[in-house]
């Protein structure tokens, strides 16, 4: 089996050149016959709901009903990214390293044929078994039960204090020095943050500032803390903990400007990536809070978006700043007047509506709109895979419109493709598509692309998940 594997390999990629090194090349032996399958997905460093992006990586040459090839075109660099089984609810993080070449068994869990498990082996094997491993092993909710039989804050700290020393303790046995290490090991003092943020909710002792300086000084003694490798900014449970300890330090501020104070705070108390990611979010969490309660300083805002979008170098953080102030411009307001006079077609029977009519027409109703076109491969796709979810949403009083950006000249095909999807009655078309003014109001540059309109007309969503990929729909309650 595994010599018919190589030898498929040989064929489908060049053993020379740079390319051919960089690649991660697994030899995949499926024990479920197709239950499941393995795929991997990028890891996007902002998860923020509507913004980010979870990107499937590989290519997959299939070699017989069990067996398949998939192959990671990597960067010189190594790479944190997940590992994920079809149905299954637990991830991998895995940390990847050019020219790895490796073997994965997919098996069922305990002959239970809904449960599986995949376990590599080969080149750099560690990398990517144990860091799930460990993780499991640590039963990190364990220590949240803990603090509700624990009569102090101290104690509880006691505690905290004693899993790092357990943990780490593992981890420099287990792990071989290694990137993985200094992951794990950086990952283990960030997680302090969140346990103590869980105390909060049912602790009766408050939390002081020098409480959280005293740990913060103990784990991270430096004057700033610096994120000494960059795929650290990958490890959710490192960026978390942070973000909750950046929370803690800006949670004292007596300021009339929490957006100014929280930003001279996290300058002084972090630098590099971490910080521009810790403005990035402040920023972000903080304009919506302002625009929740009605209380914002627009001239100030605005001062703040323009001094940081030039500052900050790391492209992520610039697009999240961006994609946090367009949402800060537009939620909870309806579409300007010019957008309102743009005229918006039927597809079923052509008849005209201004988008005003449009609104007017719906006024009541929570609306899901789903900005596709006929040459956009993965609209089509997401409405053939979406559909049980988009039945869920309507259940909970949505109702959704699809409006194609296809030039006006299409019409005949963009109606054609509306009947063989089942969605004409509720669909339309926008002259001028990318041009038009509804397309450069929300920025819209790439679909398929959702946004949610309110019962009055307003705008509520820039950028919704694909129907797809939503599993929390309380959010979407009319």
């Amino acid at each position: 089996m595994k010599n018919n594997i190589l030898i498929i390999l040989l064929i489908i990629i060049p053993l020379t050149g740079m390319n051919a090194q960089k690649n991660v090349v697994i030899n995949v032996l499926d024990r479920t016959k197709g239950t499941t399958y393995l795929y991997f997905q990028d890891i996007p460093i902002i998860r923020i709901e509507g913004f980010a992006k979870f990107e499937e990586i590989g290519d997959k040459e299939t070699t017989s009903d069990s067996t398949y090839v998939i192959i990671i075109n990597t960067s010189s660099k190594p790479d944190v990214i997940l590992a994920k089984l079809f149905n299954n609810m637990e991830d991998k993080t895995i940390l990847i390293t050019p020219g790895d070449t490796l073997d994965a068994i997919i098996d069922f869990i305990d002959n239970k044929k809904e449960k599986f498990k995949v376990i590599f082996y080969g080149k750099n094997e560690e990398n990517y078994n144990a860091y799930y491993d460990l993780n499991k092993d640590f039963e990190r909710k364990e220590i949240i039960n803990k603090v509700k039989s624990v009569e102090s804050l101290e104690k509880y700290i006691q505690i905290i204090d004693s899993v790092y020393i357990v943990n780490t303790k593992k981890i420099n046995e287990i792990i071989t020095e290694s990137v993985l290490r200094n992951l794990m090991l950086n990952e283990e003092k960030a997680i302090i943050f969140q346990y103590l943020e869980y105390t909060q909710k049912i602790s009766p002792d408050e939390l002081t500032f020098t409480n959280i300086l005293n740990i913060k000084n103990r784990y991270f003694p430096d004057e700033k803390i610096v994120c000494d490798n960059p795929l650290n900014m990958k490890i959710f449970n490192y960026i978390n903990g942070m973000d909750y300890l950046s929370i803690f330090l800006r949670k004292y501020i007596k300021a009339e400007n929490k957006l100014i104070a929280g930003t001279d705070t996290i300058e002084k108390y972090f630098a590099g990536e971490l910080k521009e990611y810790l403005l990035a979010m402040n920023f972000g969490a903080s304009i919506y809070i302002y625009k929740r309660n009605k209380e914002l300083n627009g001239t100030e805002v605005d001062k703040w978006y323009k001094n940081y979008s030039e500052k900050i170098k790391g492209d992520i953080y610039r697009k999240y700043l961006f994609y946090s102030y367009e949402r800060y411009k537009i939620l909870n307001n309806p579409f300007p007047e010019y957008v309102l006079k743009e005229k918006i077609i039927q597809l079923s029977d052509s008849m005209v509506f201004t988008m005003k009519d449009f609104i007017e027409k719906h006024k009541g109703m929570q609306l899901i709109v789903d900005n596709w076109a006929t040459w956009c491969g993965p609209c089509i796709r997401e409405m053939n895979v979406g559909k049980q979810n988009v039945k869920k949403l309507m259940e909970l009083g949505n109702t959704f419109i699809y409006i194609s950006i296809d030039e006006i000249s299409d019409f005949k095909k963009a109606k054609e493709k509306a009947i063989e999807l089942g969605i004409i009655e509720n669909a339309y078309i926008i002259p001028g598509g990318y041009k038009s003014d509804y397309a450069k109001f929300l920025n819209m540059n790439e679909i398929p692309r959702y946004i949610m309109i309110d019962i009055e007309g307003k705008v509520k969503s820039l950028r919704m998940n694909y129907p797809s990929t939503i599993s929390d729909f309380s959010v979407y309650r009319k």
